[in-house]
């Protein structure tokens, strides 16, 4: 009668890189019962040493599951007419099917996270051979696999040994973190990614400039002297800053395979005030470096304003106020210092000084010589009146 297929022989190399390992694998004898799948298992690391011996006491102990559940009187001894009652009985069978499928689902909690077991299935059992994928530089791996028949599973084959992916730039960083912001300087936070068997040198911090308020003033037409213009238009809108890794005592931790390790900081020098910058960064070693982590948009604090740009005195006909604010409001807009010793103010000839944008201040901060900038304060002004008017009745006005 038909019963589980032989064991396979120990699979067979196909290609090994850094992120992938190929193997194939004989067809066993099925024993009568045609092969339905096969199942591998890769184990890396000390575990990789030790996979035959895992895997034969792992058997073992789901084998004693079974048998429990085939001991019908529990004398804890299997007779031949309990096995031909669970060979007949629907419930006993649907037992020992869920056990065994259980098994493999078993050994993988027993060793992860510490030892990378994947037990994975060829996509297509009628072709012997199988690719892993999702590995890393620098470990070292074992193989084997097992065949299924519709009578149950076959034991492991022997052990395919000594498989060790070639090392390779580090793997992808994490995204930098800022700890603090200064007007001229970013001081940022890295981690360690794995380096994947060749030990990182350095890290390399890369910045973007995404945009600052010279940006933002000279986009909305504002005005400065020709050379200060191209001084600013000047600035790099990317630069690198290298950070090499302490060593000695200090050395940061290597990550393991997976996994991340120490953490580091590094200051990115030469900025600009109020300026938003995106920052990223990546690891480095002997065989290149690696990707960079996603951005992360960082600011600099803001700092003083520019110089400005010109100044000039109004002409004669020039007023201090909006010509359409008269009596009581014109008290309101203007300080007591403009007042006679009367206490009138001259609101026909007041000679008054207009500044020029600057470059850093803020849209609500700015005082601009253009007529147009000058017809915009006056509106806020007169609107800023109007709201007044509505909340309280003008003495002026009753009289």
């Amino acid at each position: 009668s038909p019963c589980k297929p032989a064991p396979p022989d120990a699979p067979r190399l196909i290609s090994i890189l850094t992120h992938s390992l190929s193997v194939t694998w004989d067809k066993p004898d099925d024993h009568g019962a045609e092969i339905i799948d096969y199942t591998l298992v890769l184990l890396s690391g000390e575990a990789s040493h030790r996979i035959d011996d895992l895997l034969r006491d792992s058997d073992q102990r789901a084998q004693v599951e079974v048998n429990r559940a085939i001991d019908t009187d529990g004398d804890g001894k299997l007779s031949m007419e309990e096995l031909k009652a669970a060979m007949r009985d629907p419930e006993i069978r649907a037992v020992v099917a869920s056990l065994s499928d259980q098994r493999d689902a078993l050994l993988q909690a027993e060793l992860v996270p510490k030892e990378f077991p994947t037990i994975e299935a060829p996509k297509d059992w009628t072709d012997p051979r199988h690719t892993f994928e999702g590995l890393v530089g620098g470990v070292e791996f074992s193989v084997a696999v097992r065949a299924r028949n519709s009578e149950g599973d076959s034991e492991w084959s022997l052990a395919l040994r000594g498989l060790r992916t070639p090392c390779a730039v580090p793997e992808q960083c994490l995204p930098p973190v800022m700890l603090e912001a200064e007007m001229h300087a970013l001081r940022c936070e890295f981690r360690l990614p794995y380096d994947n068997g060749d030990p990182i040198t350095h890290v390399e911090f890369q910045w973007h400039r995404k945009g600052s308020p010279i940006d933002q003033y000279l986009a909305t037409g504002g005005r400065m002297p020709s050379r200060r213009k191209r001084e600013l238009l000047s600035y790099s809108d990317c630069d690198t800053v290298e950070v090499l890794l302490p060593t000695g005592a200090g050395a940061l931790a290597r990550a393991p395979p997976w996994g991340h390790g120490g953490v580091g900081e590094g200051v990115l020098p030469s900025l600009h005030p109020g300026t938003e910058y995106e920052v990223r960064v990546r690891a480095v070693n002997g065989h290149g470096a690696g990707a960079f982590s996603p951005g992360v948009k960082m600011v600099c604090l803001a700092g003083a304003p520019e110089v400005p740009s010109h100044h000039r005195h109004a002409d004669a006909t020039s007023r201090a106020v909006p010509p359409q604010v008269e009596g009581q409001q014109v008290r309101d807009l203007l300080s007591v210092s403009d007042a006679g010793d009367d206490g009138e103010v001259d609101t026909e000839v007041l000679p008054t000084v207009f500044f020029g944008h600057t470059g850093r201040l803020q849209e609500h901060e700015v005082v601009s010589v253009a007529a147009q900038g000058r017809r915009m304060q006056e509106r806020r002004s007169l609107s800023a009146l109007e709201d007044v008017r509505r909340c309280q009745p003008d003495p002026l006005d009753e009289a």
